[in-house]
């Protein structure tokens, strides 16, 4: 396989983890803010 096809497969692979970072951070941040409206 050559660089190019791994740096493109590895590009591949990471747009299609974004989407779950998000979630995963805005629910983080979901969290926070009712704690500090709990507090």
């Amino acid at each position: 396989m050559s660089a190019g096809d791994k740096a493109l497969r590895n590009a591949t692979v990471h747009m299609q983890n974004i989407p779950e970072v998000l979630r995963f951070s805005l629910s983080v941040k979901g969290i926070a803010m009712e704690r500090v409206r709990m507090g």
